[in-house]
């Protein structure tokens, strides 16, 4: 039954995000639907064999869920309010599903990384197909930036992110076979040019971050694979990208074959180094000291419009110049206050969800009705 629940979750994980239904809640009570009778199952067979280990392991998850339901009792946005209800329930009824699936199982364990690397390389690669024209998703662009399954350029950008950075981590594994290596390191530089075409600013500002706090998290040996890796993947996604500006597709896509196979030949070529050798004296704090040195000028030089700065296209010459300037930072930082407002004049029991969707209607239409009067005054 465990292989049962995880092939049905694994098409689920995998193909949902070609719908609307992970952007649009009227697209998603069926994803609720479904989970919830494979969770009604499962509760049937932890019964039968009266099995309660993966309950009592996920239990403390349970309190976003029950949070979202205490809010019920005054939600500013009923509906809204629910579909949060339904969103959390049908999230954390996955990962108990997942759990489930995966405990006490090696094989699906060892499979499992596999259907979410591979879910990530569908996404990436559902948007160059687009890109190139071989599809034609008309919501996948927003203002010619990425914008892929999501519609939403930043989410686009920072799932980019993530699968990158999981790819790299992957990498490190020393058990990875020739296949494993292919893998895991020819859709880096895919990656890099979805995300570098996202134009998303916070991702540009959040990837060093958690890009700095990978290298930190490994020993040196581990650290100096990570780096080789990662200045690789980068620069054959950089040269993808810059190709890209072009505008010669066919150009561009045999070009972004070539340099993935080529970033995936040099990763097995340092894969098979033994890296150990004599690395075990240096300390895993001297990478780190060292990365953020050049990450700081790196920084300077781009804040000053230096010399690499110059070298960067000119799409992403404007992107980084609008980073300090950006109206939409400013107008998130009013949105997260106005949360904080709201969360203190209910700290207990909550607004509920979608509460500020409401908030932003009453506003406009107050707007309208304010702009009405003055111009019946003016009159």
């Amino acid at each position: 039954m465990r292989w049962f629940f995880f092939v049905l979750l694994s098409l689920l994980f995998m193909f949902s995000p070609l719908q609307q239904g992970l952007y649009f809640d009227s697209d998603l009570y069926m994803v609720h639907i479904f989970i919830y009778v494979l969770s009604f199952l499962l509760l049937l067979r932890v019964l039968y064999d009266q099995d309660f280990t993966t309950w009592n392991d996920l239990m403390f998850i349970l309190i976003i869920p029950i949070c979202y339901l205490i809010s019920l009792i005054q939600a500013k946005h009923p509906e809204g309010a629910f579909n949060m209800v339904f969103r959390w329930t049908t999230y954390i009824s996955f990962f108990y599903l997942l759990y489930w699936s995966i405990n006490k199982h090696p094989k699906i364990r060892q499979l499992a990384p596999y259907i979410y690397y591979a879910t990530g390389v569908l996404i990436a690669f559902h948007m160059l197909l687009n890109q190139f024209g071989l599809l034609n998703d008309p919501g996948a662009f927003i203002k010619d930036r990425f914008a892929g399954v999501f519609q939403y350029p930043n989410t686009f950008g920072m799932v980019m992110v993530a699968f990158y950075m999981f790819g790299l981590v992957m990498l490190l594994n020393k058990k990875q076979n020739g296949r494993g290596i292919f893998f895991y390191a020819f859709p880096l530089t895919a990656f890099i040019v979805a995300f570098l075409e996202s134009y998303s600013r916070g991702m540009y500002l959040i990837f060093p971050v958690v890009w700095l706090i990978g290298v930190c998290c490994f020993s040196f040996h581990h650290q100096l694979r990570y780096i080789l890796y990662s200045m690789i993947t980068m620069l054959s996604g950089m040269l993808v990208y810059i190709l890209l500006q072009k505008g010669n597709m066919f150009l561009t896509g045999i070009s972004s074959v070539v340099l993935s196979l080529l970033s995936f030949l040099v990763i097995w070529w340092i894969y098979q180094l033994d890296l150990n050798v004599g690395l075990k004296k240096f300390h895993r704090g001297i990478l780190p000291v060292i990365v953020i040195f050049f990450g700081v000028l790196f920084g300077f030089d781009l804040a000053n419009q230096g010399l690499i700065y110059k070298q960067l296209p000119a799409n992403l010459q404007e992107r980084m110049a609008s980073i300090s300037d950006s109206s939409t930072a400013r107008e998130r930082v009013l949105i997260v206050e106005d949360a904080m407002e709201a969360s203190l004049d209910a700290p207990l029991i909550g607004q509920g969800g979608k509460h500020g969707n409401l908030s932003i209607v009453i506003i406009n239409n107050c707007l309208i009705k304010l702009r009405k009067y003055i111009m019946n005054i003016s009159k």
